[in-house]
């Protein structure tokens, strides 16, 4: 059964970090499913900002790539494929080996994040020891099994659940000292103390039971009612 995998890592841990170096923008990227082009892997570049000429720009001179492509401008976000080389010792080097599949990538000036779905755990395992044996330094943040329904894809959660918990979080329920009352946070949803306390354990149940408590003597991990 497939795995996601979701790590992080500095910028310049990341050769397409270095390739990119936002150091001197403030801008945010993201990177999308990548598709094949002759036999390589090539990410959707999405950038968020208004910098990109000068961003497209700067990565074209860079001498490890070898096209950069706009291929799309919706909504006033620019969208580009990039084809690089990718070297043995990189970490896109590394998941092509382990059969992985980037779901999605964000990156800063400071650092990456990503989403990637493996094959098995066994691949996880493989795609660690390559990473320590080319010295690429990164945290697992999670590591979890894709659920089905209609729940939320990363933490067993209905959209309601998640919507309640990351208002909750946002609002300062949890923080210490707590600055807002569960009757407060009750009237953003319109609904009764009570009944937003039991979502919120609900909530915390389901994400407990699908990230903490996932293991692979325990494949099926059903949400409570």
């Amino acid at each position: 059964m497939s795995v996601i995998l979701e790590l992080s890592l500095p910028a310049d841990e990341f050769e397409l970090g270095c390739i990119l170096d936002l150091e001197e923008m403030d801008s945010r990227i993201v990177l999308e499913t990548m598709v094949p082009l002759e036999g390589q892997g090539v990410p959707f570049i999405r950038f968020l900002d208004d910098e990109s000429c000068a961003f497209e720009a700067r990565v074209r001179r860079h001498p490890a790539v070898s096209r950069i492509q706009q291929v799309a401008d919706p909504d006033g976000e620019t969208l580009y494929a990039l084809d690089w080389e990718i070297s043995e010792g990189t970490l896109f080097y590394g998941m092509e080996t382990v059969d992985a599949c980037l779901l999605k990538g964000v990156g800063t000036a400071r650092s990456w994040s990503f989403q990637l779905r493996l094959p098995t755990r066994d691949h996880v395992s493989s795609f660690q020891e390559y990473c320590d044996d080319w010295n690429l330094d990164f945290e697992i943040e999670r590591l979890y099994r894709p659920t089905s329904g209609s729940a939320d894809k990363r933490h067993g959660l209905t959209p309601i659940q998640r919507k309640t918990l990351v208002t909750a979080v946002q609002m300062g329920y949890y923080a210490v000292p707590r600055e807002i009352s569960t009757e407060e946070l009750a009237e953003e949803f319109g609904i009764s103390a009570q009944a937003t306390s039991e979502r919120l354990r609900r909530a915390v149940d389901a994400l407990a039971r699908h990230t903490l408590m996932l293991s692979e003597d325990n494949p099926e991990i059903r949400p409570r009612r």
